[in-house]
């Protein structure tokens, strides 16, 4: 399960359907049996995939100053379906949407799923994951998420009272 807080757009399984909704209080959300977390997936024969993504994010050389930055990162994982393969590059772009500072610009840090691609070098189609999870929001065909610096700011509060 993961813990979500504050304002941000969530994952939600309602009825056996998952959406992406806003809300302003603490839910704990999953995708069927899959831990948003980490990656997990049901036995089967597993095939490596790997997709590439678009993080519109920030750097910084410290002193508190932050610039917009754009970088592509290829990520290989394995699956034992094209529909896990896109839930994995689903939560592989959360988790960096969660790890990289957000644009000064835009107040977000927003990961493009620019491709999904099997073993054999075929594109797997995102479009299923605008069935499977209403809301999600697609650019030019690919998935997207977003972490706005309240997000990141919750996160880390988060973890630094997981320590105390």
């Amino acid at each position: 399960m993961c813990l979500i807080v504050g304002h941000i757009h969530t994952l939600i399984m309602i009825s056996g359907e998952t959406s992406i909704r806003q809300t302003d209080t603490m839910i704990r959300i999953g995708i069927g049996s899959i831990d948003m977390m980490g990656i997990m997936m049901a036995g089967g024969t597993e095939m490596k995939y790997n997709a590439i993504y678009e993080i519109d994010c920030g750097v910084s050389p410290g002193f508190g100053v932050k610039y917009p930055d754009r970088i592509l990162v290829r990520e290989e994982f394995e699956a034992d379906s094209q529909d896990n393969a896109r839930i994995n590059a689903l939560r592989i772009a959360a988790r960096f949407a969660r790890d990289y500072l957000s644009n000064p610009d835009t107040g977000y840090t927003a990961v493009e799923i620019v491709s999904i691609r099997d073993r054999d070098g075929n594109i797997v189609s995102q479009e299923p994951l605008l069935e499977k999870i209403r809301g999600l929001e697609f650019k030019k065909g690919c998935a997207v998420i977003k972490c706005s610096i309240e997000e990141h700011l919750l996160m880390l509060a988060l973890e630094d009272s997981k320590k105390s």
